[in-house]
């Protein structure tokens, strides 16, 4: 019963946190494609089943690449800043709230993981054939389907620049060859290990209370963690805008560089009248042009991001569209008011 219900917990987790994923980024980022995404939800099928070569392949990458996420967490919480800069991007202002809570999975799937591996039927199992399936199959998809700007996976460019300098097709290459002989030498080593590894009943109660004790410290982190990230400066944007028909809002906000976030905002005109459209993004109460007027013929819509500067105090944000429709000699009936 243990292994359904846990299976089924890590499962609902990971559909619930691709849901949330592609609601927010849509498809085309490929933040459900990470490794440890994908780990969670192959960890559940495989207790699940039952499966001893399912579970140990994908705990053997989650326990190399989910390691780097804990220790860059927890410097996180002690230091106030991060350690490798992979959880960076987790507390920037406009993170949905709802990502940052699911995001705290890596605190269970490994301590899940290893209490599962003791009691599992000790039988032969395909771990190093599973592993070898799975870890080429992601990084192929990782890399042919999601562009270097999206890095799914760190397989375009180094997500550790500051310790690992790389990018390119010889780095992906490379990388890749890396990555899949550290998953393979986990997998051989955890699966031989568990596979001998004989718990005496007497000795039960202690992997039991193991468990426990790791569940427990797992919870009290991302309790933590979860406190940490709302006391820091709030980030509001604003509902729709609407100036005859064109309609413009916040999707967004995406990592950028040093100081600065980006926000991406849509504009749709969904009128009956071409019109020519400046957007004004309001910071706190002050506007700022992020779109000369272009353009925009009915029915049209697209998206864009600008970045502003990281706030110490509490942000909000509303986009808002300037628009004259255009006559039929091809120019604004009217000129733009000035702001």
């Amino acid at each position: 019963m243990y292994y359904v219900l846990s299976g089924c917990f890590l499962i609902v987790w990971a559909i619930i946190n691709t849901i949330v994923d592609i609601k927010e980024y849509g498809w085309t980022e490929g933040n459900y494609w990470w490794f440890c995404n994908l780990a969670l939800l192959g960890m559940g099928i495989g207790l699940v089943i039952r499966s001893r070569g399912v579970l140990t392949g994908f705990l053997s990458i989650a326990s190399f690449t989910q390691t780097f996420w804990v220790v860059d967490n927890l410097y996180r919480q002690i230091r106030g800043i991060s350690l490798f800069g992979l959880t960076d991007f987790m507390y920037r202002p406009g993170y949905p709230i709802s990502k940052f809570v699911l995001s705290h999975y890596h605190y269970f799937t490994l301590v899940i993981g290893i209490y599962a591996l003791c009691f599992l039927p000790k039988v032969k199992n395909h771990t190093l054939l599973l592993s070898a399936i799975f870890n080429p199959f992601i990084f192929a998809v990782s890399y042919f389907v999601f562009d270097s700007e999206k890095n799914v996976n760190c397989i375009h460019n180094s997500c550790l620049p500051n310790f690992i300098p790389g990018q390119g097709p010889l780095f992906s290459v490379l990388f890749w060859a890396a990555i899949f002989t550290i998953h393979m030498l986990i997998a051989f080593a955890m699966d031989r290990f568990f596979l001998n590894l004989k718990i005496k009943l007497q000795s039960e109660r202690w992997v039991h209370a193991g468990f426990a004790l790791g569940f427990l410290v797992a919870v009290g982190f991302s309790i933590q963690d979860i406190n940490y990230r709302l006391s820091l400066p709030k980030f509001a944007c604003s509902g729709e805008s609407s100036v005859d028909s064109v309609v413009t809002g916040c999707k967004n906000t995406k990592p950028y560089m040093g100081q600065e976030f980006l926000i991406t905002y849509f504009i749709e005109n969904r009128g009956i009248y071409d019109q020519v459209c400046q957007v004004d993004m309001i910071l706190n109460g002050k506007a700022i042009t992020v779109q000369e007027p272009t353009n925009l013929l009915m029915g049209r819509n697209y998206s864009q991001s600008y970045p502003i500067p990281l706030a110490n105090e509490d942000m909000v944000v509303a986009v808002k569209p300037i628009c004259r429709r255009i006559s039929d000699r091809g120019i604004a009936s009217e000129p733009l008011p000035s702001q």
